[in-house]
């Protein structure tokens, strides 16, 4: 309100003030044109202090991995598929056959190790609550230390993880189901146009493991719409 009274009396005929003090604000490079003000407005941090930081980097990924409650399922073919500049790769799925039908697996990058309740990171994480996407970057919830690195399922890492592990019959039809918290390896690491391009190939060594993937997202798909969900 301030700077609008002083912009008044300097140009009394403008008739956008906002955007006014906007455009100056920009030709003395304190805002570029594309500044996303409304993280201003909400208060929301760009960047992590360096207290944060240094404690990212103190965190041990092996110290984790001899938990003895996880199951290893390194045997597991995972793979992940992500837009292709992602960075923190949070999901994979894996897919074996048995004689019932598969074991559909959905695994989960599992943090809960990596930043302790009531720590300085539980504590950044909760004011930020998620990692906000734009056009331009993505403002991470947690420092690239953790939200790339060490708790991203990248190719070849091992990794903790929570997994989804459902039996279904040769029609897709669920049998049973159980969480585990897990200790994963993801194999492959794919694109969405790779995903794609591998679907249409049918010499593709994981081709038909795609195949088999695509045809249980439609059928749960389906399933969904029939009990009435709405598909925007």
């Amino acid at each position: 309100g301030k700077a609008r009274r002083i912009l008044r009396r300097l140009i009394p005929k403008c008739s956008d003030w906002q955007l006014f003090a906007f455009q100056l604000l920009v030709k003395r490079s304190i805002y570029s044109e594309d500044e996303a003000l409304g993280l201003y407005r909400l208060g929301v941090q760009r960047t992590f202090s360096p207290e944060i930081l240094k404690h990212s980097q103190g965190i041990s990924l092996e110290k984790q991995m001899t938990d003895q409650k996880r199951v290893d399922l390194t045997n597991l073919n995972i793979l992940t598929i992500d837009e292709h500049s992602t960075k923190d790769i949070d999901d994979g799925l894996s897919l074996e056959k048995t004689p019932l039908g598969y074991c559909l697996g959905i695994h989960i990058s599992d943090l809960t190790t990596l930043v302790p309740v009531d720590s300085i990171l539980d504590h950044e994480a909760n004011s930020r609550l998620t990692s906000i996407y734009l056009p331009e970057g993505t403002i991470p919830m947690l420092p690239d230390r953790i939200s790339e690195e060490i708790g991203s399922l990248i190719k070849n890492g091992l990794r903790m993880a929570f997994s989804l592990l459902i039996d279904l019959d040769k029609e897709f039809n669920i049998l049973r189901w159980k969480f585990t918290e897990s200790i994963v390896r993801s194999r492959f690491q794919y694109s969405y146009q790779e995903a794609d391009n591998i679907l249409g190939d049918q010499t593709h060594p994981n081709g038909e493991l795609l195949a088999v993937l695509s045809s249980i997202a439609d059928h749960f798909r389906q399933q969904r719409l029939n009990m009435g969900a709405l598909e925007l």
